[in-house]
């Protein structure tokens, strides 16, 4: 039960993200300074993998200063590995493919296994083993999304964090789907920009990535009003003057997506309305921030403090 609880936990930190940097580092004493980037960009994640010798160091150098930061080691391969890594700090382990001695390893030490898979037969060979959370991998080589779309039909209650040509162009088709926890890739933090010293670039790079994930967009503002006997004609003026189409809910007049008025007076004078691809994530980033919401019966989040006179309203589109 401890092992499948810290599995749960582990799984939902990554999901809360919705991406993992996976980092081949040759110099541990670039550890740091990757880590610190990451984290610029408010990416608090990293997949650490076995590919050199300086994984271990690695991981726990990150783990020393940083100690609040998601870590797991990838490119698993072995029992000495594995305690290699669970040693250095690492909260979960990664491997390419399915290894059922590392599964029974990984259980016996209660440390979070994800092993990689791309068939139906790898898959249900890793269930016997009480797994269902997998690396997709390599995932745009193995059919990516369409193959994806496909294993969700026989296998719904799985879920996938596929690596292996991921890119800002696909990220966000493959987070789209059900079944998708979070993906992994190399492009957030390449080991070129890692040697050459370029940690401004990384954290760019990463802040871009997060903003992706989020989908932050400024969608449309609330008017706010004493009553509906105010707020009718405020609407009639949007939507003939606009050509948008009028909508009423219980608490608002809408014209289209631009405008809502309140029926009601309101908090604020006037709010913005933004609009993200998850409010679960967005959740969890504005807890990393420290910034305080409250969340409203239809699941939208309210700012707590206005900001240069405006309310501010963030839905999931």
């Amino acid at each position: 039960m401890i092992y499948f609880s810290t599995m749960n936990e582990i799984c939902k930190r990554i999901e809360s993200i919705g991406v993992l940097p996976v980092v081949k580092i040759t110099s541990a004493g670039d550890s740091e300074n990757l880590a610190a980037s990451l984290l610029a960009g408010d990416l608090p994640a990293v997949e650490i993998t076995f590919r050199t010798d300086a994984a271990a160091e690695s991981i726990a150098r990150i783990r020393k200063k940083f100690p609040d930061m998601l870590i797991g080691a990838g490119t698993v391969l072995t029992p000495d590995q594995v305690d290699l890594a669970v040693d250095a700090g690492a909260e979960f382990i990664v491997a390419p493919g399915f290894n059922p001695r590392i599964a029974q390893y990984c259980t016996k030490l209660k440390i979070p296994y994800i092993p990689g898979v791309n068939s139906p037969s790898q898959i249900e060979l890793a269930m016997e083993h009480g797994l269902d959370v997998f690396k997709f991998f390599p995932a745009e080589a193995m059919g990516g999304i369409k193959m994806l779309k496909s294993l969700a039909g026989p296998y719904p209650e799985l879920k996938f964090i596929p690596t292996g040509g991921i890119s800002p162009d696909n990220l966000l088709g493959y987070l789209s789907l059900p079944s998708v926890l979070a993906c992994g890739g190399s492009w957030i933090s390449p080991s070129a920009m890692i040697s050459e010293g370029r940690f401004d670039d990384i954290a760019k790079i990463a802040s871009r990535t997060v903003s992706d994930v989020l989908g932050f967009n400024l969608s449309g503002v609330i008017l706010g009003a004493t009553d509906s006997d105010e707020a009718e004609p405020v609407l009639d003026f949007f939507a003939s003057t606009f050509l948008l189409n009028k909508g009423e809910t219980a608490k608002t007049f809408t014209a289209g997506t631009m405008i809502e008025i309140e029926k009601e007076k309101n908090k604020y004078p006037a709010g913005l309305i933004i609009t993200v691809h998850s409010i679960p994530r967005v959740k969890a980033f504005l807890d990393r921030k420290k910034i305080g919401y409250t969340e409203s019966e239809d699941s939208e989040i309210i700012l707590n403090e206005q900001k240069g006179g405006f309310g501010i309203k963030l839905r999931q589109e």
